[in-house]
């Protein structure tokens, strides 16, 4: 039976009309949701508290919106006992399993926010840096990195405060076993609780999201509202999808993803099923055989994760082992993927999207199955989110015309409301100048129907000799690593006070193949109209030579 969609009136649209400028404003004629997210489950708990949300195969757990719900209260209570108020926070590591939503909701409920950030290695540095929130309660998981138990003692006993330090093992006489702190929140009224809920706004901050930023080695946290994730949830669902059958999405595990949030929250307000993917599922690692043995026991439709997953799966000698005609799509998200690739993934998986945001907005753009055509699923990055706008500028910040490079804009309900602990990065990107416009310092083209084009990094762009043309590396080599005889490749720019930057490709080519420079600008400049390489190198494995 042919998949029937939604209705239209739901989403917003690309522009009908031939746009001149590089602006568009997604308008839509569905509202944005005045509810946080504690009203979200409320609702959906009084309609459907027998459906099941979410389940976790690898821990044997299934929860229903009725439990999840019941589940929420109790943390929330034993929270309140704790001395918790609202804007405090809360700090989750190593919960790997459907606690994991418990937690989520229980804390954002009470008007608290929440820091989950992932499981790296070595967290002594993560640790230290997201512990100066002061969090009133820290709960670890049974997959928290080694040496966890022993940061947080030493922070604790640092602190200028008391840090309740709640543990799923008991065994740990530092920590509270979570069943007695669960047992703390028996002491807290009903009343008291639904009092703390009531106080609760959609501008209050529910969710703490962190990264290392792509132009720093430090760490760079936004703080979410209860208004940005619940449209978030509310219109990613929609575009991921736009059919109105219920079906099976995966959700990446949250000791490896501190997105998932949001489809945690789109299961509850849409009605899907949750799967969580099993550990060892790690993000940029070949995990192609876990992937397909997870997509193919639990007939996975969609799978909210990250590019990698699918990348290796359309690689893999062992896909005819498992059945993976379940699989429509996935978000493609996180990293730039070349179009041969990408042209692999939509013929495999034909409802992938692509979407596009930051640590500061999640999401902002993104293609979508109904609306965009094969070309700008293929090429582009998508057009705004509804009620969203978004814009190129240039260096002056004026708009540019339609096809002409700019750098990337949005302005709307995603943007994040300030960065933890860093009130100068707060205050520019909130200037009274910006006029609520976020400036991602990502380079792109729209075209006439409001999809933009990625290009690359604003402080990537070099300047072509002669010409001052700004030019992204990401031109070039996506050229020359079509050559099956190059390995890998790098462009840089070489300063010349007169002519601007010359422009330097330097080819590293597999073994037991020979490049010619000739070779090289043969095929850039079939391709690329305005190439003016001045040196290219070419670099054999563990040998560098010049290659003539």
């Amino acid at each position: 039976m042919k998949k029937q969609f939604c209705d239209f009136k739901r989403e917003a649209r690309p522009s009908g009309k031939p746009l001149t400028k590089s602006y568009y404003h997604a308008v839509c004629e569905t509202p944005l949701s005045d509810a946080t997210i504690g009203e979200v489950l409320g609702r959906k708990v009084l309609e459907y508290p027998d459906r099941i949300v979410i389940k976790a195969p690898e821990f044997g757990q299934s929860v229903t919106l009725g439990e999840l719900k019941r589940k929420a209260d109790c943390v929330s209570k034993a929270l309140l006992a704790s001395g918790a108020k609202k804007g405090d926070y809360v700090f989750l590591t190593g919960v790997a399993d459907t606690e994991f939503a418990v937690w989520y909701f229980a804390v954002v409920q009470i008007g608290l926010a929440i820091l989950a950030p992932v499981r790296v290695a070595h967290p002594e540095s993560q640790l230290a840096y997201f512990w100066k929130s002061k969090p009133v309660v820290a709960y670890i998981g049974r997959d928290h990195a080694q040496g966890t138990k022993e940061i947080l003692k030493d922070l604790q006993r640092s602190h200028d405060g008391n840090v309740v330090l709640v543990s799923h093992q008991p065994a740990d006489p530092d920590f509270l076993p979570y069943e007695e702190f669960l047992a703390s929140g028996q002491a807290i009224a009903e009343q008291q609780l639904k009092t703390a809920t009531k106080s609760v706004s959609i501008d209050d901050v529910a969710y703490m999201i962190a990264s290392s930023g792509t132009s720093s080695t430090s760490y760079k946290v936004s703080a979410h509202t209860h208004h940005a994730m619940v449209n978030l949830a509310k219109f990613c669902q929609q575009r991921m999808r736009p059919y109105t059958e219920e079906e099976v999405i995966s959700i990446m595990n949250p000791i490896h993803d501190d997105t998932c949030v949001v489809t945690l929250l789109g299961l509850v307000m849409h009605g899907d099923l949750g799967v969580i993917a099993p550990r060892d599922l790690v993000p940029y690692t070949d995990c192609a055989d876990v992937f397909m043995k997870f997509v193919h026991e639990n007939r996975i439709v969609w799978h909210s994760g990250m590019p990698f997953e699918f990348i290796h799966t359309i690689q893999s000698s062992n896909r005819e082992k498992y059945d993976l005609s379940s699989l429509r799509g996935g978000n493609l998200v996180g990293q730039i993927i070349t179009k041969d690739v990408k042209t692999k993934l939509l013929n495999t998986f034909s409802d992938m999207i692509t979407m596009y945001g930051a640590t500061e907005c999640f999401v902002g753009l993104s293609t979508s199955v109904r609306w965009s055509t094969p070309e700008q699923r293929l090429n582009s990055i998508g057009f705004p989110f509804p009620h969203c706008e978004v814009k190129l500028v240039n260096e002056m910040d004026d708009v540019v015309p339609i096809g002409s490079q700019g750098e990337i804009c949005l302005r709307g309900w995603p943007i994040l409301k300030y960065y933890f602990n860093d009130t100068e990065r707060t205050a520019q990107t909130k200037h009274p100048d910006n006029n609520g416009w976020h400036h991602f310092g990502d380079i792109g083209i729209m075209d006439e129907t409001g999809h933009v084009t990625y290009i690359g990094r604003k402080s990537e762009m070099v300047i072509f000799k002669h010409y001052s043309e700004a030019v992204s590396p990401s031109f070039i080599l996506e050229v020359v690593k079509k050559d099956e005889r190059v390995l890998n490749a790098k462009v840089v720019g070489i300063p010349n006070d007169i002519k601007g930057d010359d422009i330097c490709l330097c080819v590293e080519v597999k073994n037991d193949c020979h490049v010619t420079e000739q070779e090289l600008r043969t095929s850039l400049e079939q391709e690329i109209a305005y190439v003016a390489l001045t040196e290219i190198v070419a670099a054999k494995l563990k040998k560098l030579q010049i290659d003539e």
